[in-house]
């Protein structure tokens, strides 16, 4: 079993020159608390994380619950969506540690499920 951040060099391969497609499987909603903010911001995680191939690019991935994903309405735990992004990079809580992760999600889409296709 590989660990995230061998996985995650996945995203490193695929580069930020371009946006991508990805899916993956919506967890749970948070909040992050940026220093110097007065309120938290809702945020989502997404897990298995895969590309338009199918190959998985990370185990998670926190996302800023933006007005794209807000349009899906309530997600429950196993939704499945797709979207489109740009690989980059940030730095952790003041930590010197570089972070790969997908900014700018668009083209977000809630991929229904198959027992709901079958009704």
């Amino acid at each position: 079993m590989t660990n995230n951040k061998e996985i995650r060099t996945q995203l490193k391969v695929i580069g930020n020159t371009e946006r991508h497609r990805f899916t993956g499987t919506f967890s749970r909603y948070g909040f992050k608390v940026a220093p110097y903010q007065s309120h938290a911001k809702p945020t989502l995680v997404l897990e298995g994380l895969r590309d338009e191939t199918g190959k998985l690019v990370t185990d998670h991935l926190w996302l800023n619950l933006g007005l794209q994903f807000r349009r899906l309405g309530d997600l429950q735990a196993g939704d499945v969506l797709a979207f489109n992004g740009r690989v980059t990079s940030y730095v952790k809580k003041g930590i010197k540690v570089l972070i790969l992760t997908i900014k700018r999600p668009h083209l977000v889409k809630l991929i229904p499920r198959l027992n709901d296709l079958q009704k």
